[in-house]
């Protein structure tokens, strides 16, 4: 159920059993203080009956990868508005193809778990927190799906335990929470912006948002969260021009297959670039493999997102450049363009029973895989005119 905020909470509180007008509420006093004297209340968080929210969550500002809206929010939130283009360089998502060659459901290659998978997100996280200048802490198990509680029972249990007392906490701060899954089957990101005090029910007791939501339609999180991401601390912000280039070198890393995972058992499995590229024409190819459309519309789709990132972050960190690195960087971001260009005519549609379509998209894959090499060795000219 997705509603208004205002429709939400009222349709949530007659469900509940409570029955009180829509919208109103217990306003919390910014200037009140606690006997001890401590700090006053955050202004933003409303306090209900049996409930907890925060009112000044900002709606997404458009589509695209779900974690990184979501970061955008709860750092916007926090007073410290980056980009989501800027974000999907900086983390390394705009240039990324992520697989994972032995993630099976229900006995066929998951590839259209690949780009979804949060892996991907992980591998250069730490440094994501110093470039926007905030930890990024992780709660729980967000981007190992590996460690993921598997029975329903453990994972509310878990979710209890470990993970609902750190909400509780950061949600009565005043700060929202990502979450990887949205009530969606589209979506993934979501941003927790209020709980119920009551965690005895048998739903997840917090709510909130799609990541990608722009139109302010609110609903209990559909699973229990397996883990979250919250903003901590404030850090000291790398300088802009030094991030950019270290996520270029990011770049160039991760479409050499050299960026992780760095644990020995994804070494042989886990790609994010030639080898991803290579990996994904295989198993077009071979016919013995059930595969699903859907599954490569997944993989299109989420490398439509990285690559229109991909152009917009390399013009922007062009436009903070001179001579040939200005240069080849417009050139990179020309040439992913092109990318993006042929994955736009990448139809996986009837690609599940077709051989000969499977092979005619095999042989588009590795034309992409060219493009992409093209690309990146351009943002490698770009980082040898910047040493």
């Amino acid at each position: 159920m997705f509603a208004s905020l205002s429709n939400f909470l009222s349709l949530a509180s007659v469900a509940d059993g409570y029955l009180r007008p829509t919208g109103v509420c217990i306003a919390v006093a910014a200037l009140a203080f606690c006997a001890a004297g401590c700090a006053p209340r955050p202004t933003n968080v409303q306090r209900e009956e049996g409930r907890v929210r925060i009112d000044d969550v900002p709606n997404a500002k458009g589509e695209g990868n779900g974690y990184i809206r979501g970061l955008e929010t709860l750092l916007a939130h926090a007073g410290t508005p980056t980009s989501y283009e800027r974000l999907m360089g900086l983390s390394g998502l705009a240039f990324i193809l992520q697989v994972d060659t032995e993630d099976r459901w229900e006995g066929k290659v998951d590839a259209g778990w690949w780009p979804l998978d949060p892996w991907g997100l992980k591998l250069h996280r730490d440094f994501l927190s110093r470039a926007v200048g905030y930890e990024l802490k992780e709660v729980g198990s967000f981007y190992d799906s590996d460690k993921w509680p598997k029975s329903k029972d453990d994972i509310r249990d878990s979710y209890r335990k470990l993970i609902h007392p750190d909400v509780v906490r950061q949600i009565d701060a005043g700060r929202p929470v990502l979450v990887t899954f949205c009530p969606s089957d589209a979506d993934f990101g979501f941003v927790i912006t209020g709980y119920d005090r009551d965690t005895a029910a048998d739903r997840p007791p917090v709510w909130g948002r799609c990541a990608v939501d722009t139109q302010g339609k609110y609903g209990y999180s559909a699973d229990w969260p397996f883990g979250v991401i919250m903003v901590g601390k404030r850090l000291d912000p790398m300088d802009p021009n030094q991030a950019d280039l270290t996520a270029l070198r990011q770049a160039v890393a991760l479409a050499h297959d050299q960026a992780g995972p760095t644990e020995p058992r994804w070494h042989q499995r886990r790609f994010t670039g030639q080898k991803a590229y290579a990996a994904w024409a295989a198993l077009l190819r071979n016919v013995e493999e059930p595969i699903e459309d859907m599954h490569h519309a997944n993989v299109r789709r989420s490398l439509l997102d990285n690559r229109r990132a991909a152009v917009a972050y390399l013009r922007s960190v062009a436009e903070h450049r001179k001579g040939q690195a200005a240069e080849e960087l417009r050139a990179a971001a020309a040439a992913y363009q092109k990318v993006l260009e042929q994955v736009k005519l990448f139809d996986p549609a009837g690609v599940s029973n077709n051989a000969e379509k499977r092979r005619q998209l095999a042989d588009h894959v590795d034309h992409l895989a060219k493009l992409e090499q093209a690309a990146i060795t351009h943002v490698e000219r770009a980082l040898d005119a910047l040493k």
